[in-house]
């Protein structure tokens, strides 16, 4: 079996996908507390109760219904860092949530605009998990991502005010950081340019041109 590959467009070998195992505590810790996660946003409910229901049913999900791996990434759960992003991806989708309510009740005049931003893991699964969390928060569409590229094109709901689309460009490129500092290998960090560590603070190994918002277009240069 052979995959273009990302960087440099040629074939390589990849090895079959395997099934997932009882011995692979990092990938079964990230699934039971994603999917954990998931059933309780699906019920809007995060009793004691709704998240021991869906504990039970991602047990039951993961081991009576195995599926095949998509990947062979190397999943290296920091569960200070995965609390730290469950936590502030929870606090964006109740700000995003209270922002449009603000706006259609006062019918504020939006500027919705639709950005481009350039992920720095050279992940497809990280560029998915990214993809993911960033739709899930209210105001913001994930119209495409470009697996080959690690370009992501999103449509925000409103960008006006100073520095709108740097900032919201900013808020994908912080919210791919948690998920990386939470899940991904040193090396994998090390690769997207960021010190190996769980921590917001522990900085990058370099600046990037992806730090910054390039325009899709002139017009949208002008603004």
């Amino acid at each position: 079996m052979e995959q273009e590959s990302k960087t440099t467009g040629t074939l390589k070998a990849i090895t079959p996908p395997r099934l997932p195992s009882l011995k692979d505590p990092g990938a079964s810790l990230f699934h039971l507390v994603w999917l954990t996660l998931i059933w309780a946003l699906l019920w809007g409910d995060f009793s004691f109760k709704t998240l021991f229901g869906g504990l039970v049913m991602t047990l039951i999900v993961m081991y009576a219904l195995p599926m095949h791996r998509a990947t062979n990434e190397k999943i290296t759960v920091r569960p200070i860092a995965l609390a730290r992003l469950i936590v502030v991806f929870l606090l964006d989708v109740v700000k995003a949530s209270a922002q449009i309510t603000y706006a259609i009740l006062t019918r504020k005049k939006l500027e919705a605009a639709i950005i481009r931003v350039h992920t720095r893991a050279e992940s497809d699964i990280f560029l998915a998990v990214t993809s993911g969390f960033t739709a899930m928060v209210p105001g913001s569409i994930v119209i495409d991502a470009h697996r080959m590229t690690g370009m992501m094109y999103v449509h925000v709901f409103d960008v006006s005010g100073e520095d709108g689309l740097q900032k919201a460009h900013d808020t994908v490129i912080e919210q791919e950081e948690r998920i990386l500092r939470a899940l991904a290998s040193d090396q994998v960090l090390i690769e997207a340019g960021y010190v190996p560590s769980g921590s917001m603070r522990a900085g990058r190994l370099e600046k990037s041109a992806k730090d910054s918002y390039v325009p899709l277009n002139s017009k949208e240069a002008s603004r």
